[in-house]
This record gives C-alpha cells, structure tokens and sequence, in this order.
C-alpha cells in the first residue's frame, strides 16, 4: 500500500515571483506614484501576502526569502526603467 502512496507524492514548485512581470510591473507603477510610510506599508503587506501564499503551497522558508528578494530586485529593476521614461504630456 506504501508504494501505491508514493506515486502521488509530488514536489510543489512555485512560478518565481520574480518572473511573475504583471504582479511586478503593478508594483513598480504603485510605488512611483506612492511614497513615504504609504508605500512602505503596502509594501510589507505585499510581500507578507506572498510568503504567505507560498508558505500555503508547502514552500521551504528558505526558498520564500529567496523568492521575496526575487520579487524585491524585479520590482526594483522595473522602478528604474519607469524613472528613465521620458515624462508624458509634456509642454509643446
């Protein structure tokens, strides 16, 4: 009975939050509008919410820092490119 059991033992692989660009690129857009203890709050609430989820989905707690700071560095990587736009609707 063991052996049968064993066939649906899976490993439970998570899409790298620092892959998932939609969740990224509405993170950046929020956090070049919003500043100060507003944005710091969001944020925290934000990656709580997905080491959460991950923590849900059976991920090691190793793994969920590495993908927060994943998600940290694509966001950050997605701010710069935001501050290099030029600016829209600007004076003819």
């Amino acid at each position: 009975m063991k052996a049968q059991l064993d066939i649906f033992k899976a490993e439970v692989i998570a899409f790298p939050c620092g892959r998932r660009w939609m969740e990224v690129q509405q993170a950046a857009r929020f956090l070049n509008i919003v500043h100060g203890p507003n944005a710091e709050k969001w944020w925290k609430k934000r990656t709580r919410s997905i080491a959460a989820s991950l923590r849900v989905a059976g991920v090691p707690e190793d793994e969920i820092r590495q993908q927060v700071l994943a998600f940290q560095d694509a966001v950050q990587m997605e701010l710069q490119t935001l501050g290099n736009q030029p600016a829209q609707g600007g004076a003819a």
